[in-house]
């Protein structure tokens, strides 16, 4: 390893430090395996990595690091979020009878719309 990348590996690890993400291991691939809200989570710095090293600018690992803080929201209290769950049954390979379908990959399929037979 390259003090350059040496220098990458520490300014990442700082700055997600400073957004508060708990680094639980680096892996041999090169992955990190941090904690997001209690939750693991298995990052990939390649392409940061790459663009670091061409550009020798840490600004890309901060607002990387600021990025990934940011999709992960702290966890809703049920009373709040069972609103905004959506339910949405699969289909399985069996005949639809009005509903029309595109297939997913060979003998799968999945409803796309639902064809309303007019009220008699």
């Amino acid at each position: 390893m390259s003090s350059a990348e040496r220098k990458f590996e520490k300014e990442l690890m700082n700055a997600l430090s400073k957004f508060g993400v708990s680094v639980e291991k680096t892996n041999e691939d090169g992955t990190i395996t941090i904690d997001l809200n209690g939750s693991p989570a298995l990052i990939n710095p390649d392409n940061i990595r790459r663009n670091y090293l061409r550009d020798n600018d840490s600004t890309v690992i901060e607002e990387w690091a600021q990025a990934i803080c940011s999709m992960v929201d702290e966890p809703t209290d049920w009373e709040d979020a069972k609103h905004s769950i959506m339910f949405l049954a699969k289909a399985s390979n069996e005949l639809l009878d009005d509903a029309l379908v595109d297939p997913i990959i060979s003998g799968v399929r999945l409803p796309t719309t639902r064809v309303a037979t007019p009220c008699q």
